[in-house]
């Protein structure tokens, strides 16, 4: 009974067929937004590249800064010690020269 009134409903509506002008007007909006689509793809690869390629530019940086901190740290321990052998010849049997 309940699928004999559905049928009947829908058999009372009117059939819509999309005409050629409603298709093509569909057509172009989804074209439309297919370009929009792959321009933002194009973006986000441009943006991708120059973030890449900030990234190797940083990196570049940091390897130049540690090397300059690796030397800098050696040069102090050199100095270090220097100033500590130069302790111990002036002051070999004192309590300054035992204590560093």
């Amino acid at each position: 009974m309940m699928a004999a009134a559905l049928r009947g409903e829908l058999l009372s509506r009117p059939l819509v067929i999309p005409t050629q002008t409603q298709g093509d007007a569909q057509k172009r909006r989804l074209e439309d937004r297919v370009e929009r689509l792959f321009a933002e793809i194009a973006k986000l690869r441009d943006v991708k590249k120059e973030v890449v390629g900030r990234y190797q530019q940083a990196k570049k940086e940091n390897k130049k800064l540690q090397r300059e901190l690796n030397a800098l740290k050696e040069d102090h321990a050199k100095e270090v010690h220097k100033l500590a052998d130069q302790v111990f010849r002036e002051f070999p049997d004192t309590e300054e020269g035992r204590t560093i």
